[in-house]
């Protein structure tokens, strides 16, 4: 199936210091600040919290919540929790989040040495994995493409010699894909399937290695009809919003940079990343089937609708596979003066230096939260509204589900939570589910204290202007507890 070209720097010293450079320049936006830009990572930091403290009874959270045994993506939060036995929550999602972010570079090198391609090809990596589902928080996912990319290496390494080590590894890349992230495993799964289909070994041999991947099948249709089935119906969304346009060409680009608001400059430097492997030496390949997981890949990324079936931000999640899938279509040709691949390094880094500065700005807009929660009571139930969810670092809603870390650092439950939808591992209880207006976390001002259940609520946490309509309807008078920043607590007083 491959072209194989001698390539006997694979890896060198000059590689693995190159590689041991940018992981730690890959690493610091994690760890130079204590809170991250991440849209979601509030919630999943608040269900592996209840993880934590299930069995304290301080807590009360078996009176709010019940477990859920029906899903599918547990392997990045069984990481978290486990090791959140050892450190806090903050740190134990950190250290998830620095696998993903190290292993996503390292899995391309891994498919590289395969294709016998240039490794130094994998450095925009680097920078990739900051790209659209760090912004938005899609923790589970940015877990799931690493282990994606190697299930493609695994379906190549097949194709060239198929043999039944490798035919089992496609099968447990393919479960270790589906524990971790069903969008990515489809992905991973139709590339290695599609190289082993087109690939020049027998027909036997190909058969069992489609075999190996479609063992994964039944596993996928039981979650599909269990979400489907036993799941409470879901609010007034569509199943699909479709969002197709010529503005997809330019994200395309731009969410290599993870930019949810596409930008022309970013988009070039998005196109300057995916340029880097043609700068060292990088020839497009004369075979055509090594462009199948290129085709495929762009091919998912413009067919898919924005939602579908209550999944959110669909499509943009797979421009990080655009990498993997272009190197894939590349041989090597002479070799780059070292001059020009340490340079790309350096582009590369400071790529990575802007983001850890982005970081660290928005830590210290972020930090005066800490001064309200210090105020609060512990083990209370919070309602969380952003009447401003936006940064003025980051351009994306970066507050919007910031009220989470509440529960994190002092406990209780904080609504509106990820604990409403099924896909989750802690559920509300049936008498406990808050039934508030359909996405208040981006219409806020929608609440209502009589019509919503206002009287639940020990604290609302605000960010932003109070909307003194969400008393209107009623006598309440509510007292500031605390206030720094643009934060709030309010506490009722009658």
């Amino acid at each position: 199936m491959i072209e194989h070209s001698d390539a006997s720097d694979v890896y060198s010293r000059e590689f693995r210091w190159a590689f041991a450079i940018a992981s730690v320049a890959a690493l610091l936006p994690l760890w130079v600040g204590e809170y991250l830009p991440m849209i979601d990572l509030p919630q999943h930091m608040a269900q592996v919290a209840i993880g934590k403290a299930w069995g304290d009874p301080s807590y009360h959270y078996q009176d709010f919540y019940q477990v859920n045994w029906v899903i599918n993506h547990v392997l990045a939060r069984l990481l978290a929790g486990l090791l959140s036995l050892f450190v806090s929550v903050p740190v134990a999602i950190k250290l998830v989040l620095s696998l993903s972010i190290i292993g996503f570079p390292l899995s391309v090198v891994w498919l590289l040495r395969g294709l016998r391609g240039d490794p130094f090809w994998a450095l925009p990596a680097f920078a990739i994995a900051y790209g659209y589902a760090f912004n938005w928080g899609f923790f589970d996912f940015m877990l799931a493409a690493p282990l994606a990319v190697l299930l493609i290496a695994a379906g190549n390494a097949y194709a060239t010699a198929p043999s039944r080590r490798r035919a089992l590894a496609l099968v447990g890349l393919a479960y270790l894909c589906f524990f971790t992230h069903i969008l990515a495993l489809g992905l991973g799964a139709l590339i290695a399937g599609a190289t082993i289909a087109v690939a020049r070994s027998p027909r036997r041999a190909r058969l069992w290695g489609l075999c190996a991947l479609a063992s994964v099948l039944p596993a996928v249709a039981g979650i599909v009809w269990a979400t489907r089935y036993l799941s409470p119906p879901s609010s007034t969304s569509p199943p699909f919003e479709t969002a197709y346009g010529v503005q997809r060409f330019h994200e395309l680009l731009s969410y290599q940079l993870g930019l949810l608001d596409p930008d022309w400059r970013q988009a070039a430097i998005g196109a300057v990343l995916l340029g880097l492997p043609f700068a060292m030496g990088g020839r497009p390949s004369r075979d055509a089937r090594r462009w199948v997981a290129l085709a495929l890949t762009l091919c998912v990324f413009f067919a898919l609708p924005k939602d579908m079936f209550g999944v959110a931000f669909v499509y943009g999640r797979y421009a990080v596979f655009v990498l993997p899938a272009l190197v894939i279509a590349l041989r090597p040709g002479p070799r780059a003066p070292r001059l020009l691949r340490w340079l790309s390094l350096g582009l590369v880094v400071t790529q990575l230096g802007l983001v850890s500065a982005r970081v660290l700005a928005f830590d210290r807009e972020a930090s005066s939260l800490n001064v309200v929660l210090a105020r609060m009571l512990p083990n209370k139930r919070v309602l969380y509204l952003a009447t401003h969810s936006e940064s003025a670092i980051v351009a994306h809603p970066a507050y919007l589900h910031f009220g989470c870390y509440y529960q994190v650092k002092r406990g209780g439950p904080v609504d509106f939570s990820f604990a409403e939808f099924f896909a989750n591992r802690y559920r509300y209880r049936k008498e406990q589910d808050p039934n508030l207006p359909p996405n208040l976390e981006w219409e806020p001002r929608q609440f209502r204290w009589a019509a919503h259940g206002g009287d639940r609520y020990d604290y609302l946490l605000v960010r932003g202007p109070v909307h003194e309509p969400w008393f209107s309807d009623t006598g309440v008078r509510y007292t500031t507890v605390a206030a720094h920043g643009p934060w709030k607590a309010l506490a009722r007083t009658n």
